[in-house]
């Protein structure tokens, strides 16, 4: 199989994956991460103020402002979290804050200051509610010009629907016999980790 023929996958993300030493779908699902960020806890703007990137889940309470000079740009909203405001700033970018539509909830993932009395956050990362990049433990990739960790992990999860059965090396009854995972099962959770323990396992 092509890499070609993965979702979202063209030329030029091929030529860049090329760079990395991804020429097959096989090198997709054998490539493996260089660390893990524990995304999984989830914080309260006021327990998370030790400068540190947390997880935080905040609804959108107003729409987005920006504010021009001639060398850059500030575009900032406002969310809240039960009775806490925070004020969520991108600097130079006024095409993000315009995914997040009022009144619903996303996830962050940011480090937050306090700006006199007001929780404040800088072009954080987010996503859906619904969305595992925030929320689990996430694997974090070498990476390559216009290649992102998020491409990594769609086309991953596309390449191992295509698992080659010839790499498991080793009778199912000797994997039972040891209580040992297969292979495919050990890339997803190299992958998509479900815990950290599980993770552990799977690395050994």
């Amino acid at each position: 199989m092509d890499l070609l023929d993965l979702k979202g996958l063209g030329k030029k993300k091929k030529e860049y994956l090329e760079k990395l030493s991804i020429y097959k779908v096989e090198d997709l699902y054998n490539y493996y991460p260089r660390e893990y960020e524990d995304r999984s806890k989830k914080y309260d703007l006021s327990h998370g103020l030790d400068g540190n990137k947390h997880y935080f889940e905040w609804k959108i309470e107003s729409k987005v402002y920006t504010n021009y000079s001639k060398k850059f740009s500030i575009s900032y909203l406002y969310g809240s979290e039960n009775d806490k405001r925070i004020k969520i700033v991108f600097f130079n970018d006024k095409f993000s804050p315009r995914k997040l539509k009022l009144g619903q909830i996303y996830k962050f993932y940011t480090k937050i200051v306090k700006n006199g009395y007001e929780y404040e956050c800088h072009n954080p990362e987010f996503t859906d509610i619904d969305d595992g990049r925030i929320g689990n433990i996430v694997p974090i990739y070498p990476l390559t010009k216009s290649i992102t960790n998020k491409n990594l992990s769609d086309f991953i999860d596309q390449a191992l629907n295509f698992f080659d059965q010839n790499e498991i090396l080793l009778d199912k009854d000797i994997l039972d016999k040891f209580s040992f995972s297969d292979k495919l099962s050990n890339l997803k959770e190299i992958h998509f980790p479900t815990s950290l323990d599980r993770l552990k396992k799977s690395k050994v």
